[in-house]
């Protein structure tokens, strides 16, 4: 009989979610040969290293800050696998839209986000990660400006085509992150993100009519832990890492403009 993945998490929310797999995870207190759940807050980088160095066999990074250092981030994403768990960016949608695109690259793409104060960081690296995806390749800045609480970004995606980004800060307490995204050309791909409403939806219209990719019920974190023990297994090649530090490039390009 096959020995159960092991897994070290002290995030009630993975627990929960280890729980609803169908493959069964006993839980260890020690990292060795383990799935370890990182919190993503502050250094999490070097938190992961002293995971590895410890034996765990896959890292899941629950929500992970934008401020790390990535070439540490590389080399340990060399080492074992690891899952970023990004709070508005879902690897399912983003394997289901890279499946289904067409093989012209969109003419134009759009990205506006509504971010809370002091969270524009997080919001805003998931939405460069929406236009990485819609336009196959990562974003360089080419201008950016701020007006009162609002900022923009002129930003050249993938192969070269326009994009922009415009960001909007409400005032504190006035409600969560929002985050749409558009690919315009031969089809139209849109992207929703609501924290409020607890919605991620993607839409697809084209020549043949309009149509909504199934709605994810699966939490993010039971996808993760799902994804790392695929990846345990041999299943699933991750690039998790790659795609955020492409990200993370582009979002400190805009930094002091956010």
């Amino acid at each position: 009989m096959t020995a159960p993945v092991v897994l070290r998490c002290t995030d009630a929310r993975y627990r929960h979610a280890c729980a609803e797999l169908p493959r069964r995870l006993a839980e260890a207190e020690e990292s060795r040969g383990a799935v370890v759940v990182v919190p993503g807050a502050g250094d999490w980088v070097s938190a992961a290293a002293r995971e590895i160095e410890a034996g765990a066999t896959a890292l899941v990074v629950a929500d992970p800050d934008p401020s790390v250092d990535l070439d540490s981030l590389e080399r340990i994403a060399r080492r074992v696998p690891i899952v970023l768990d990004r709070p508005w960016f879902r690897a399912d949608l983003c394997a289901e839209l890279g499946a289904a695109a067409p093989e012209e690259l969109p003419l134009a793409l759009t990205a506006e986000c509504i971010v809370p104060a002091g969270e524009s960081a997080h919001v805003v690296a998931d939405a460069l990660g929406w236009l990485r995806v819609l336009g196959r390749g990562g974003c360089e800045v080419v201008a950016s400006r701020r007006s009162g609480r609002a900022a923009l970004a002129q930003l050249l995606a993938g192969g070269g085509m326009p994009a922009s980004l415009l960001v909007t800060e409400l005032a504190s307490g006035l409600g969560g992150p929002s985050i749409r995204v558009l690919a315009l050309g031969g089809e139209r791909v849109e992207v929703v993100t609501d924290a409020a409403a607890n919605l991620m939806r993607v839409r697809v219209e084209d020549s043949t009519g309009s149509r909504t990719l199934p709605r994810r019920f699966e939490s993010r974190e039971r996808l993760s832990l799902r994804r790392a023990l695929a990846a345990v297994g041999g299943g699933e090649a991750l690039h998790d890492a790659e795609g955020f530090a492409r990200d993370i490039h582009a979002l400190r390009s805009i930094s002091g403009t956010l």
